[in-house]
């Protein structure tokens, strides 16, 4: 199984994964994104704090800088910051132009999440100067870690509103709500952001579908939307720019606000505002360095806190979410959010392994010999009980928020019987998969049944790829009217 390592990278001890952290503690968001995704992958967090301290509690400005070599170790990094600005006293709360280099370089491959929050002034300016220049003035909190992302910081707003402030009329207030209650007049109340009613969200959808990101899989096993959210009385905002720089990547797809949140200051009124942006990157094996990682960026991070989401009492006797309450679709995006964020290889490697695994489950090697339509039955009946349809779906079915590849397209195939390549859909995939996995057993049995020794093979698994891409379209060719729905 393949291993998704990531580094949560924060500027505020708070961001911590231990537990019993009054102000913002991520324990549930590793322990929940742990527990969604095992059947996946493994998933390894490591947390660093930029800012360290010495003997006597005294900070370190910036001590734990990224570097090449940090970024090595990872594939993933998720960005929760507090800090505003250089100032006097902290030279580097912003990454510096070296810091920005080998990030742009780590971010061909690797998969970027950031968030924030709220605007607040600015503090290298003096309070009456606040007071004259406005709110205009203000800066986002996690503004030094976030605005000189590659391609990342331009997805939130970093300066001006909305504002954490209270003051006036609630209709000229300048903060956005998303808090849900019963008086639509209390919002400025902070303990709802505490209570056990999320907010609902407001989903982006092509072709009535919503991003692969709020797919989740319901009681019976369907594929659903995930509609809930922490919510939080003054959110920042992502955005999406009204033109692209040269940062972002000219053949890959353009980033979308993929979820909205309703203000509820105007409980009269439809305003909705971003919560979650997306970056699908770009693929490309010819040219390595055309290449460009996913980005997911978030409004606030209190839609991951643990303060924001221990009164939401949907929890089983071990602490984790009960199937099918607001937690676990809650629980369901933060374990999406590091499958779909993950680098092209260990996707690729994930569908691998699923096929690979497959292959080896005692049940399928017990009918090798047999028809390719026999094997691939029993290997469907094998993945009904093991994974189910809503799990495959959500890993293997196409997306319109993403680009097709080729190798992607083949696995739906194999798998599901679908393809957006293709004008039909397939009455059944028993056929294909059953020829994957005779392709698959075949070199599995030369080397004694070693995944892990086929996955480190490049080229081994391109004769695999090609094998199987043969033998389908063969399948395709004489029996398309067979199958053709």
């Amino acid at each position: 199984m393949e291993t998704i390592r990531i580094l949560v990278y924060a500027d505020n001890p708070n961001f911590t994964d231990q537990p019993g952290s009054l102000k913002g503690g991520l324990a549930d968001l590793k322990r929940f994104t742990i527990e969604k995704t095992k059947d996946s992958a493994n998933v390894n967090f490591c947390f660093l704090q930029r800012h360290g301290r010495d003997e006597t509690g005294k900070e370190i400005n910036a001590e734990n800088k990224l570097t090449a070599e940090l970024l090595s170790y990872f594939d993933e990094i998720w960005f929760f910051g507090v800090r505003q600005i250089d100032t006097e006293e902290q030279l580097h709360n912003e990454l510096t132009p070296e810091e920005v280099e080998v990030l742009q370089d780590w971010m061909r491959y690797g998969g970027v999440f950031l968030t924030g929050d709220h605007s607040s002034p600015d503090p290298t300016t003096a309070e009456s100067d606040c007071g004259e220049k406005g709110h205009a003035s203000f800066l986002g909190l996690g503004r030094a870690l976030g605005h000189k992302i590659p391609r990342a910081g331009q997805l939130r707003i970093w300066k001006g509103p909305p504002t954490a402030c209270l003051e006036g009329e609630l209709s000229e207030l300048d903060n956005f709500n998303t808090q849900e209650g019963f008086d639509p007049c209390d919002l400025d109340d902070p303990l709802r952001q505490f209570d056990d009613i999320p907010q609902t969200l407001h989903l982006t959808r092509k072709l009535c579908f919503p991003h692969r990101l709020f797919w989740y899989e319901d009681e019976n096993g369907h594929v659903i939307e995930i509609e809930k959210f922490p919510d939080h009385w003054h959110e920042g905002e992502v955005i999406v720019p009204n033109q692209l720089d040269s940062e972002w990547h000219v053949h890959s797809l353009p980033p979308v606000i993929v979820a909205k949140g309703r203000d509820k200051r105007f409980p009269e009124k439809q305003l909705l505002r971003g919560l979650i942006a997306a970056y699908e990157g770009h693929e490309d094996r010819e040219s390595p360095q055309n290449c460009a990682g996913r980005i997911v960026a978030d409004s606030s991070f209190h839609h991951f806190l643990d303060i924001n989401l221990r009164d939401l009492k949907s929890r089983d006797a071990s602490g984790l979410p009960i199937r099918g309450s607001d937690l676990d679709q809650i629980a369901h995006f933060y374990g999406n959010l590091a499958l779909w964020l993950a680098p092209t290889a260990i996707r690729i490697n994930m569908k691998r392994d699923l096929l690979f695994r497959l292959a080896t489950h005692p049940d399928v090697i017990e009918v090798i010999g047999n028809s390719e339509a026999m094997i691939g039955k029993t290997a469907n009946a094998v993945l009904s009980a093991t994974i189910g349809p809503a799990r495959l779906k959500k890993l293997l079915a196409p997306s319109d928020f993403e680009k097709s590849y080729v190798f992607d397209e083949l696995f739906s195939l194999i798998f599901l019987g679908a393809s957006s390549f293709l004008p039909v859909r397939f009455k059944q995939s028993d056929l294909f998969l059953g020829a994957a996995i005779m392709v698959c057993h075949e070199h599995l049995k030369a080397r004694s049944y070693d995944i892990p020794l086929l996955l480190k093979d490049p080229e081994l698994l391109r004769a695999i790829e090609e094998r199987i891409a043969t033998v389908t379209t063969k399948h395709l060719r004489a029996f398309g009217e067979v199958f053709v729905s």
